[in-house]
């Protein structure tokens, strides 16, 4: 298991991730971007469920609610067999005071576009898988191979501001 480390040396509290609508056009986009705001440190970031994961939409990271409803939409969600343990290019290295970015279609075949034509409020929230407080070459494959028995591997959750999105 993952150590029980302090504010001041787990990573984790340092990432801030926001949304931005990106595109308003059918369909309309996102971008999810994490900004490390630790001050002396890179992170590195395991990009399987994370905001920079490819497949975000489609694992349902994203809470889509549209104007005056009540619950998010059911959307589907999709399983995936990911490579392990994962590779470095899987791997997402943020040097401290700056950003990386994911942009999101809200595609039609999983986001209806009558259900959000009226605009909508998008979050987007989940778990970090690993995160780790240096950068990717510098972690060990036995890190990467367990990270959530690896003294160095971080996990915790994460969740965006709320957005209100407009759709044409």
């Amino acid at each position: 298991m993952a150590r029980d480390a302090s504010i001041d040396e787990d990573p984790i509290p340092g990432l801030k991730v926001t949304l931005k609508q990106s595109s308003t056009a059918s369909p309309p986009s996102v971008v999810a971007t994490v900004t490390n705001t630790n001050t002396e440190r890179p992170v590195s970031i395991l990009s399987y469920d994370s905001p920079l994961d490819r497949l975000a939409l489609q694992l349902g990271l994203l809470s889509i609610t549209p104007t005056g409803a009540d619950e998010p939409l059911d959307l589907p969600k999709i399983q995936v067999r990911r490579v392990w343990p994962p590779r470095r290019e899987d791997l997402i290295t943020i040097p401290p005071g700056e950003s990386a970015s994911n942009d999101i279609v809200l595609r039609s075949d999983i986001v209806p576009p009558e259900e959000i034509r009226g605009g909508a409020t998008v979050v987007l929230n989940g778990q970090w898988r690993a995160v780790w407080a240096n950068n990717k070459d510098e972690i060990s494959d036995a890190s990467l191979g367990d990270p959530g028995s690896s003294s160095d591997a971080f996990q915790g959750s994460f969740q965006s501001n709320e957005l209100e999105i407009s759709s044409e």
